[in-house]
C-alpha cells in the first residue's frame, strides 16, 4: 500500500494546512489499532450501521458504501433521533448485532451528545461495545462533523475529534475520520453543501461519509472508484473521493 500514511499522520497534515482548526495531536489519533484488511471478491466481509438519521439519510451511507463496493454484506439498524442510550435498550439494535455475520458495527451517536455529554455517550457506549465484541465483531466509532447551529455549544470539528478519540481509548475501538474529511471540504470548497446547519447530510456529505469509510475498513484508495450517485456529477464524485483519500494518508 504504496504512500500511504496513518491516519493520524495525515490528520496531523490536515490540521497544519488549514490552519483555522486549533486541535491538540493527542486529540487527533483517530487510528488507534490497526484492523483487518479487506479486498475485492470477500463477500464475507459484513458491515452493520447502527445510527440515527445523519447515517440514513439520502438512502443512507449503507446504500452508497455498498456502491463503491458491491460485494460487502451491509445492513443498517439507524432510527431518527437515536442516541447510544437508544440503541443499547433497543431489542432490534441488539439482536441485529447479536445475530448477523458482522466484520464491522459502525456506531454514530447523535449529534451534539459526545460533546455536551460525553459521560452519557461513553456510558451507553460501553454496553453496545460490549455487545459487539461478545459477537465477535469489530466496533469502528464514526466521527461525525460540525454543526452550524450548535457551535455555541461546542459542537466543533475539534470538539468532536477530541470527544471521539477518547470515547476510542476508553473502548479499545478505532475511530473513522468522517468529521475531519467534511472539515477539509468545507476549507478547499466551502460552497459545496455537505450538510444543513442541523447536521442532516446533503447527497454529497452523505457520498463523501461513504468514501471515508469505503478507504478506512476496505484500505483502499477511494479515488477513481466508478460509483457515485445521479444526483453528483463526475467532477465533485472525484473531489468528495480526493478529500477522503487525503485525510486517510492516501495519495489523492
Amino acid at each position: 500500500m504504496a504512500n500511504r500514511l496513518r491516519p493520524r499522520q495525515a490528520i496531523v497534515q490536515f490540521f497544519g494546512l488549514i490552519g483555522v482548526v486549533a486541535v491538540t495531536m493527542a486529540a487527533c489519533q483517530i487510528h488507534f489499532s490497526p484492523g483487518p484488511s479487506a479486498g475485492l471478491g470477500q463477500p464475507s466481509v459484513g458491515v452493520l450501521f447502527v445510527g440515527n438519521s445523519l447515517t440514513y439519510y439520502n438512502d443512507g451511507i449503507d446504500h452508497h458504501l455498498k456502491g463503491l463496493e458491491p460485494s460487502l454484506h451491509i445492513q443498517s439498524v439507524s432510527e431518527p433521533g437515536y442516541s447510544f442510550k437508544d440503541h443499547a435498550q433497543s431489542e432490534a439494535t441488539l439482536n441485529a448485532i447479536r445475530n448477523g455475520d458482522w466484520t464491522y458495527v459502525i456506531l454514530q451517536d447523535q449529534s451534539q451528545l459526545p460533546v455536551i455529554n460525553p459521560a452519557f455517550t461513553e456510558y451507553y457506549a460501553k454496553i453496545l461495545n460490549q455487545e459487539i465484541r461478545q459477537s465477535g465483531t469489530e466496533p469502528i466509532l464514526m466521527m461525525t462533523w460540525e454543526r452550524q447551529d450548535s457551535l455555541e455549544q461546542g459542537v466543533t470539528t475539534e470538539n468532536l475529534s477530541t470527544a471521539y478519540t477518547a470515547l476510542g481509548e476508553t473502548l479499545g475501538a478505532r475511530v473513522a475520520p468522517v468529521g475531519l474529511a467534511f472539515a477539509l471540504s468545507r476549507q478547499t470548497w466551502p460552497l459545496l453543501e455537505l450538510a444543513t446547519p442541523d447536521a442532516h447530510p446533503t447527497v454529497y456529505g452523505t457520498y463523501l461519509a461513504a468514501c471515508v469509510l469505503y478507504g478506512f475498513l476496505l484500505e483502499r484508495n477511494p479515488v477513481g472508484n466508478p460509483y457515485r450517485d445521479a444526483n453528483i456529477s463526475v467532477d465533485i464524485a472525484a473531489y468528495l473521493q480526493r478529500c477522503a483519500a487525503e485525510i486517510l494518508g492516501y495519495e489523492a
